[in-house]
């Protein structure tokens, strides 16, 4: 958690340098179990924290959202992309992987992936299925 809050810190100081608000997206799978912990799920519970910074527009999305909460005018739209995934990875399919990943290389992305995302063929497009 402390380099969470690191990582957050360090994208407000970023958002303060800019001369309009960092666009920041926070994707969560919502999985049913969260609620148990987190009443309105753990991306909102996010998402609702860094809406406190004033150079930070916030966004919350899920993957049951339409293009499963990546869709082309989110990530048209997004500058920061905090990604929290367990389990359903593989419902993001590979061409919207790949699309994340070009984002992230081609300096139009960044990515903060959060607790199993390192599991996610989704960040990892190389890997197999």
């Amino acid at each position: 958690m402390t380099q969470f809050l690191l990582i957050l810190a360090l994208i407000h100081v970023a958002a303060s340098t800019l001369a309009r608000p960092l666009r920041v997206v926070v994707w969560d799978e919502q999985q049913p179990a969260q609620k148990q912990v987190y009443t309105n799920f753990l991306g909102n519970q996010i998402a609702a924290y860094l809406k406190n910074f004033p150079d930070l527009e916030v966004k919350s999305v899920s993957i049951n959202d339409p293009g499963k909460g990546v869709s082309d005018a989110v990530l048209t739209n997004c500058e920061v992309l905090v990604w929290w995934g367990h389990q359903r990875h593989t419902e993001i399919s590979s061409a919207k992987a790949k699309q994340i990943v070009q984002l992230i290389r081609d300096g139009k992305l960044s990515l903060i992936a959060l607790h199993s995302a390192h599991w996610s063929d989704s960040m990892c497009p190389r890997r197999t299925r």
